[in-house]
């Protein structure tokens, strides 16, 4: 299949999961992103949830990681739809307000900290699937593979699907960045 065709074929099957099934598979993730070791962590960015394109919803994970560990800072993109490449914002419970494509983002302040790709030590990504060397089928627009490029090269690469990876390899191009690791509702295959 090429990726047109796994991204639609996938986005269909994560938008025919009823409310009762995802919330049953989002537990099993949960539980999946807190066995991940937080101790040597600073800055991580974290997705917040597009809810229309049933993605999983981090929030439960983003309360449980401000209680266990409130030292760690939180950090979310605003989209910069003119250039194809998102700014990154400490969130400190600001304000968030859906664009105008219906994706929740902070509301940027005068006070906002932004934070330089170098500086994020993990990144908790969305996708559709991947395949089992980490190869991710996303969205089509490439926001994420420009955002890993300007990451530090150590930086932690965590995909969330609700499916397991496939058997087949999915296309590659020269500028896709691959997961180090995938939480699925099934548990957390590394690559």
């Amino acid at each position: 299949m090429t990726k047109n065709e796994l991204r639609a074929t996938y986005r269909s099957m994560r938008l025919a999961l009823s409310p009762a099934e995802t919330k049953l598979l989002d537990t099993h993730i949960l539980a999946g992103l807190q066995s991940i070791d937080f101790s040597t962590l600073s800055h991580i960015h974290i997705y917040l949830p597009i809810a229309k394109w049933n993605e999983y919803d981090t929030m439960p994970f983003i309360r449980w990681l401000r209680h266990h560990y409130p030292a760690i800072f939180i950090v979310v993109s605003v989209s910069q739809f003119d250039r194809g490449t998102l700014q990154h914002f400490v969130w400190n419970l600001e304000s968030v307000v859906e664009n105008a494509w219906g994706i929740p983002e902070l509301v940027v302040q005068p006070d906002t900290v932004a934070v330089a790709p170098e500086d994020i030590d993990l990144v908790v990504m969305p996708l559709l699937v991947c395949d089992r060397k980490g190869n991710r089928i996303g969205y089509g627009k490439g926001f994420y593979d420009r955002f890993l490029h300007e990451c530090r090269p150590a930086v932690q690469k965590v995909g969330i699907s609700y499916f397991a990876p496939l058997l087949e390899q999915i296309p590659v191009d020269p500028w896709d960045v691959p997961l180090d690791s995938l939480v699925t509702p099934a548990g957390t295959i590394s690559f």
